[in-house]
């Protein structure tokens, strides 16, 4: 899913993310939260909600993407 690719390799520069590993454990940031916002809407992935504004309640990609299912999920 480009959700994934996004939030791992183009934002955190990690490769073998799951969804189920932490944001913050990772290395990400507010800053990070913020580009990843901005490649999202490259891509034509919109939200109701910011991802920054999200990604502190929902740290993983699981919970995220379930907290926010106005996320289409596109594959790649």
């Amino acid at each position: 899913m480009q959700f994934l690719r996004i939030y791992s390799f183009y934002l955190l520069n990690v490769k073998g993310i799951g969804i189920n590993h932490n944001f913050f454990q990772l290395g990400g940031d507010s800053v990070t939260a913020i580009k990843m916002e901005i490649e999202m809407e490259k891509r034509g992935i919109e939200s109701k909600d910011t991802i920054e504004s999200s990604i502190y309640k929902y740290p993983t990609i699981r919970q995220l993407l379930l907290m926010r299912k106005d996320i289409e999920y596109i594959t790649v």
